[in-house]
Parts: structure tokens; C-alpha cells; sequence
């Protein structure tokens, strides 16, 4: 289920010709993922963050124009950061030693 909605996700996407286009359907599926976020689907939810994530590249005109949408920008900034797994590890390893001194 989750493959089939990332590759629903990323062909919306890319349809559009137009840069606006694209930053116009990535607004649409950051609502979703707000939603998603708030019914706690998880799965959903990195479908369609992946999705926007795979279909733009740094420095892209899209991501620029989705940008200015500063509220919604920040939401899926927020979302990407809950389910990036890189760097978990340091972080973690960090809380376990914070707690290993506060600890008994």
C-alpha cells in the first residue's frame, strides 16, 4: 500500500510542466500530510513526505515557490524531521547518556 501511494504521490507531481504547477500539488499534499500527521498515520505519512522529497532536488524553482508558503513549509519541514532516520543514532545515543547521569 505504501509504494503504490509514494508512486501515486510522485507522478502527481511531476505531471505538471510548470514549476508552479508542481509547487501548486506539493502545497496540496502538505495538507494531507498535516492531516495524516494528526490521524497519526505514520505510513501515509512517509509516503508522501518521500514523495515530495523525491521529486524536487536542492535549489529547485518548486521548492522555492513552496517556500513561500511559510506555515505549510513548516509543517512538512516538521514531518520530514519526525521520520528522517538519519542521524537518529547520535541523537539517541546523546539522550541515553544525558539520562544515564540523572539516573540512580
Amino acid at each position: 500500500m505504501w509504494h503504490k501511494l509514494y508512486s501515486r504521490a510522485v507522478s502527481l507531481i511531476l505531471c505538471h510542466d510548470k514549476p508552479k504547477g508542481r509547487a501548486r500539488q506539493i502545497e496540496k499534499f502538505a495538507e494531507v500530510a498535516s492531516r495524516l500527521r494528526m490521524l497519526n498515520n505514520y505510513s501515509s505519512l512517509r509516503a508522501i513526505i518521500t514523495a515530495i522529497n523525491q521529486s524536487t532536488f536542492p535549489g529547485d524553482t518548486v521548492m522555492e515557490t513552496f517556500r513561500l508558503k511559510t506555515d505549510l513549509y513548516k509543517k512538512f519541514l516538521s514531518s520530514d524531521v519526525l521520520l528522517r532516520t538519519t542521524g537518529m543514532s547520535v541523537k539517541f545515543s546523546g539522550i541515553a547518556r544525558a539520562n544515564a547521569f540523572i539516573s540512580p
